[in-house]
């Protein structure tokens, strides 16, 4: 008989241990990856509309059509105005004058299919916007769908009331071919807003 030692069965023992815990653990880790939904995580600009939420529960902003639309941009324009309106993020859009302005424009020199310029000022060590100026590019939204047209509005009226961009399927996607055809915003869009107001 060949001779053995006698430890040998407790490190046996001991690696056998080791190795369940081994993949105890993996399996648990890879539980955790594939267990759980994909979270997004909203990202803000940083200035806000100062006054805002006035009283209750939303923030009230004026969004202007400034100038004359093109036909195929104005029903998904009023659109997007609708589609905030009608999420649960704390704001409430009308349609009439005021610092946040919309409007298209045709300009085959850039790249983007909207945009949003706006500037802000600093008090009590707060940023908040003093103008937002969105321009929708008529020389892509004239080959876009509708429903793409409102979620390019919808982006850039996120941006202008204090929105940056964020990645996955959300209206905040900053590229329109990468947005999942989203033409609402999304769970993670309206917090962002709700945080903000």
């Amino acid at each position: 008989m060949p001779y053995m030692p006698t430890r040998l069965p407790f490190f046996s023992y001991v690696s056998r241990r080791i190795g369940k815990a081994m993949l105890i653990v993996i399996f648990a880790f890879m539980l955790m990856i594939f267990a759980t939904s994909p979270a997004f995580a909203y990202h803000l600009e940083g200035p806000k509309w100062h006054g805002q939420p006035a009283s209750g529960c939303c923030a009230q902003v004026n969004v202007y059509f400034n100038g004359t639309l093109y036909i195929v941009d104005q029903t998904p324009l009023h659109n997007a105005v609708k589609a905030w309106n009608g999420s649960p993020a704390n704001v409430l859009l009308y349609e009439k004058s005021g610092s946040l302005t919309l409007n298209d424009t045709y300009n085959s020199s850039v790249g983007w299919d909207g945009i949003t310029n706006y500037a802000w000022s600093t008090s009590s060590g707060h940023e908040y916007f003093t103008y937002a100026h969105i321009l929708i590019n008529f020389y892509y939204t004239m080959n876009y769908s509708s429903g793409t047209i409102q979620g390019v509005a919808v982006h850039e009226l996120g941006h202008a009331l204090g929105l940056d961009h964020s990645n996955g399927c959300v209206i905040m996607n900053p590229y329109t071919s990468s947005r999942c055809g989203l033409t609402t915003p999304q769970t993670d869009d309206v917090n962002g807003i709700n945080a903000l107001y």
